[in-house]
């Protein structure tokens, strides 16, 4: 007589992969957290000027966006110009013979096009912190406290 009762070997399969879930659910927290995946990740700041932008008024905001127009940086050929150093970079990292001087011409090049236009955004900037009153610089200054409190917004956004 043969048995074909088997909820032992079930329940075993059941256990196992709901513990193989659990595992894995807490691996994940724990990458995720070690690689600043979420808030108890590690953690993130700006290096741009975008806590000070954030904290602008919409109108101000549109002003700085503007000026930065105006000033012709980041023009269309700027645009053309880094896109090309992307693509250069992308072909030097897979060369098998890697050329680190090459490497570094076209960082500094993508570096000079970057930094005139955060020299433009600086400029303007201050320009619009110069026209406030005392009252609209205290409420952009409690802006900004903000700002820092809470860090960038999350990647992807």
């Amino acid at each position: 007589m043969t048995n074909t009762f088997k909820p032992a070997r079930n329940w075993t399969r059941i256990a196992l992969l709901a513990s193989l879930t659990l595992n894995l659910a807490v691996a994940g927290i724990v990458v995720g957290s070690a690689f600043g995946g979420g808030p108890t990740g590690g953690a993130r700041f700006d290096l741009s000027v975008g806590p000070l932008t954030r904290a602008l008024d919409d109108t101000s905001r549109a002003a700085i966006r503007a000026a930065l127009r105006d000033s012709g940086a980041f023009a269309r050929s700027d645009r053309a110009g880094m896109r090309e150093d992307m693509t250069k970079l992308v072909a030097l990292l897979r060369a098998d013979a890697f050329d680190p001087a090459t490497f570094d011409q076209v960082l500094n090049r993508q570096r000079a096009r970057f930094e005139t236009g955060q020299a433009a955004i600086l400029v303007a900037l201050t320009r619009e912190i110069t026209g406030m009153n005392a009252v609209q610089r205290t409420a952009f200054a409690d802006r900004l406290e903000d700002q820092l409190r809470r860090g960038p917004p999350p990647r992807g956004n």
